[in-house]
């Protein structure tokens, strides 16, 4: 799987950071989202998408670590 992080931005091309914590907050935290899925059904599915936006216009995107395993 590519990593959509080294494509530029969706918006203006710019190029996309990691978004980072507060310094006060560094230290043992991760900024992440997750991803649930499979509708119409009682499965859960997760996976770790990290956070990261552009450096030229701010534009916020999570993208996912790996693909979840099915």
């Amino acid at each position: 799987m590519s990593s959509p992080v080294n494509k530029p931005c969706i918006f203006c091309g710019g190029r996309y950071i990691k978004t980072t914590l507060p310094k006060e907050m560094e230290v043992g935290f991760e900024m992440s989202t997750l991803v649930i899925g499979k509708l119409n059904t009682p499965n859960v599915i997760m996976g770790k998408s990290v956070i990261y936006h552009c450096a030229t216009c701010g534009n916020i995107q999570a993208f996912l670590e790996k693909e979840p395993k099915i």
